[in-house]
């Protein structure tokens, strides 16, 4: 039997870890070792993220451009700058007073939310209906609804 028809179980050439995701595994093996890391309730806290909380937001951000004219207007823009926590309750996400809001304007460290074109078919919907349909990969730029 030739290397190749042999069955390993492993990959010959894994990709080697970045940097950030060498530390992170080291960190984490740790804790596990001393009692200290419950893998259960992190993966639990990251599929909450993914699937519900990160994009759940975007999606309510597109949801609202899509229903709102003036939402995405140079004054309202202006305006997220100036009043990010007014905004930010407008929007049911009252922010503490003793919450410190930072509010970089287009850097290098802002992330861009790529508003996808709104679906034929979708004008009388409401903003939560609208939510539902939105994806992801619609709100990064790599797919369509």
């Amino acid at each position: 039997m030739s290397h190749d028809e042999h069955d390993h179980g492993h990959d010959h050439h894994p990709e080697p870890l970045a940097p950030v995701e060498a530390r992170v595994a080291a960190i984490e093996s740790v804790l596990i070792e001393h009692g200290m890391f419950d893998t259960e309730l992190l993966d639990g806290i990251v599929e909450n993220f993914e699937h519900n909380l990160g994009p759940l937001n975007g999606a309510k951000v597109v949801a609202r451009a899509w229903t709102d004219p003036g939402y995405k207007a140079p004054a309202y823009r202006s305006r997220a700058v100036r009043e990010p926590r007014a905004l930010l309750a407008e929007m049911g996400t009252p922010i503490p007073e003793d919450v410190e809001i930072r509010v970089w304007d287009s850097s290098a460290e802002v992330r861009y939310l790529v508003l996808p074109e709104r679906p034929d078919g979708t004008d009388g919907l409401s903003e939560d209906e609208l939510v539902t349909r939105v994806t992801r990969d619609s709100m990064i730029g790599v797919a369509r609804l």
